[in-house]
């Protein structure tokens, strides 16, 4: 009878072992290294977000017995303060540049909206998540906050492109100029972006931005755009921006600038996309709540509300693994075809890590069992009951 490796095995096993190496070894993640490996790391950290351990130890305490389950793995058990060295020491490099490895895996595509707008969307914006304690002087920021800050760039579909990971001193613009922006043809972000030397640099780039205005914004109109507006639409103008710090800056960008009206009052958008129609900008910005769900999603299921180290590396090794772990569910459903939700998936999944389980069968129903014989309930009725 042939073996059926465990669930969380069969997960692990969508990426290849000699990658995870190669990226090893590019970053030195082994060197000097005599237990607890980085590949072990990996499989703990992935373990840990599928099962949603609480604490470290009470991560190496679930893990640990689950003992006979591990040589298949290719991991074994792990000493708590060899593990907490571990986070605080190895490069988290090694997770990054495999989740780079990954993410061609996912066959990124365009967004089609309308007739002739066919382009690669990207959406940035940046979450917190509050620390506290001893070795987290880094995250510290104004007003007495202490976060870390997880700057990430996704698609549409909901697929992390990049990240990066700061504390809380530093501004969004800041952490979006060390993000990977190749391959974006449109990057949509909110105010928090709002800044005339980015949209310069993006123009030069000829990334097309969309974002929204804020109230006191100075500008002169240059000229109104012609033509019958979509419905929403109340205004649709070219400006010129009337800022003397920013004049260098400012003096040859071309903007437009989209009045819609929605349920909730008017919002201002700002694109250099000066042929798209109107309405297309308006969807681009309404993409924009897709990475409010991703944050939102990885919040509520996987481990990165509380951490399992205090260090900046430690986050960074956490947070890395969380994408990866988020890029294999993708991968998962895609090959399975599995209809249902991301939710329904890692719930099913997280039940029966360790079960020996094909986990095509560990995600569908039961049978249900039906008796063709009553001989069972003539017995009873034969004993009087």
């Amino acid at each position: 009878m042939s073996y059926t490796p465990t669930i969380l095995a069969q997960i692990v096993h969508q990426v290849s072992r000699l990658e995870f190496a190669s990226c090893v070894k590019d970053n030195h993640g082994d060197k000097f290294v005599k237990s607890l490996f980085s590949w072990n790391i990996f499989i703990l950290l992935v373990f840990g977000h599928l099962a949603e351990a609480k604490s470290m130890r009470h991560l190496v305490l679930i893990f640990n017995s689950a003992a006979t389950k591990l040589y298949h793995l290719g991991c074994g058990e792990i000493s708590l303060n060899t593990l907490s060295n571990a986070l605080a020491q190895r490069p988290s490099n090694v997770f990054r540049d495999f989740f780079y490895r990954l993410l061609p895996k996912t066959h990124r595509k365009r967004t089609k909206l309308g007739r002739s707008f066919n382009k690669f969307v990207s959406i940035v914006d940046a979450t917190c998540m509050p620390m506290k304690g001893h070795g987290t002087e880094w995250a510290k920021g104004g007003k007495s906050r202490q976060e870390a800050r997880a700057h990430v760039l996704i698609d549409p579909s909901g697929i992390p492109l990049d990240m990066v990971v700061s504390g809380a001193s530093v501004h969004e613009i800041r952490g979006m100029s060390t993000l990977d922006l190749s391959g974006t043809e449109v990057l949509v972000m909110d105010r928090g972006y709002y800044g005339f030397d980015l949209w310069r640099k993006l123009d030069k780039q000829g990334i097309t931005f969309v974002t929204r205005a804020k109230k006191d914004m100075h500008y002169e109109v240059v000229s109104n755009r012609r033509g019958r507006r979509p419905k929403g639409v109340i205004e649709d103008q070219e400006i010129r921006f009337d800022n003397r710090k920013k004049r260098s800056v400012i003096k040859n960008l071309r903007v437009r600038r989209i009045v819609f009206m929605s349920d909730k009052g008017k919002l201002t958008f700002l694109t250099n996309d000066l042929k798209s129609p109107a309405s297309v900008i308006c969807e681009l910005y309404r993409i924009r709540w897709e990475i409010e769900v991703f944050f939102k999603w990885i919040k509520q299921n996987l481990k990165i509300k509380r951490f399992y180290g205090r260090n900046k590396n430690a986050i960074e090794c956490q947070l890395w693994v969380a994408m990866i772990v988020y890029l294999l569910i993708y991968m998962l459903k895609k090959n399975l075809s599995y209809r249902g939700t991301n939710l329904t998936l890692i719930r099913l999944i997280s039940a029966k890590l360790f079960s020996n389980v094909i986990i095509v069968n560990a995600l569908s129903p039961p049978d249900s069992i039906t008796y063709e014989s009553n001989n069972q309930l003539k017995l009873f009725k034969s004993l009087g009951q």
